[in-house]
């Protein structure tokens, strides 16, 4: 027992050395945990910052009014392309089942934030589905492969500036999904303790969209009503990368595990516990 929390410790201090966060959930070993008919539930959480691409279309429309009287009109419409760093927290509540010795199928629900510059959304609910399998299996050496996906929303008021002149609060709504497919092996060193990893393709894609409506007073000058309304596509700057882990068993079916991530825009750290029964 001493000798796998050592393991387990080292691990954790590589990992925090060279993790810096990333926006990606947690994956755990990418071969089937369960065995056939049996559960498992646990926890899992993961750090994540990540840079997207960020495609969209700022359309505004405006008329000055004095008096009651409309004495001038104005539109704009203006199409952009940047890359942004988001971040997020993002913590399950976890529910598998062994639908043989070899697959194992599970079930996410729980909560991520979401924050850029200029935006900052407060936990959102999140949910998720995915399935592992185990294709070769000798002696201490499995290989496998994994596949899940990941659903969030976030929202958020953003400041525009309309016409080069106003400052307008905009409402915005993000809904985003993820997309990972992993393939490696997991291969166990002593007894209730393995490390895993292996590459992987990774898919953010996301919507925004913001719309607002008001009145500006300009006192003597008039009022400027105007509308608003931003929409923006996000997907990530990178799809491949790789990631390393170690489980260890903290006690009899209670597995402990960390791992890190990382593609070209990305550095991600998870952790998740499970109770197998």
């Amino acid at each position: 027992m001493e000798k796998r929390m050592l393991w387990l410790g080292i691990v954790v201090v590589v990992v925090g050395l060279f993790s810096s966060g990333a926006l990606a959930t947690t994956m755990g070993p990418p071969v089937a945990g369960l065995e056939a008919g049996k559960f498992g539930v646990g926890i899992d959480y993961s750090n994540n910052d990540w840079t997207l691409d960020m495609d969209g279309d700022v359309t505004a429309s405006g008329e000055l009014v004095l008096g009651g009287v409309v004495v001038d009109t104005g539109e704009e419409s203006e199409s952009f392309k940047d890359e942004v760093d988001f971040d997020s927290d993002m913590i399950f509540a976890n529910l598998g089942y062994g639908v043989t010795d070899k697959v194992e199928v599970f079930a996410r629900l729980g909560m991520a934030d979401l924050g850029a510059e200029g935006f900052d959304s407060s936990q959102k609910f999140a949910w998720g589905l995915g399935a592992k399998a185990t294709f070769y299996e000798e002696a201490e050496l499995k290989l496998g492969a994994l596949v899940q996906m990941t659903w969030g929303t976030a929202d958020d008021d953003i400041t525009e500036s309309l016409f080069d002149e106003f400052d307008v609060v905009m409402p915005t709504d993000i809904d985003w999904y993820e997309l990972k497919l992993a393939v490696g092996p997991s291969y166990k060193l002593a007894e209730g303790f393995s490390i895993y990893g292996g590459p992987f393709y990774h898919m953010i894609s996301g919507d925004i969209d913001a719309d607002a409506s008001g009145e500006i007073d300009l006192g003597a000058v008039g009022i400027v009503n105007y509308t608003a309304s931003m929409s923006a596509d996000l997907e990530e700057a990178s799809n491949f990368g790789g990631y390393i882990g170690a489980q260890a068993d903290l006690a009899e079916n209670l597995p402990l595990y960390v791992e890190y991530q990382f593609t070209g825009d990305a550095n991600v750290f998870g952790a998740g516990l499970v109770y197998k029964f």
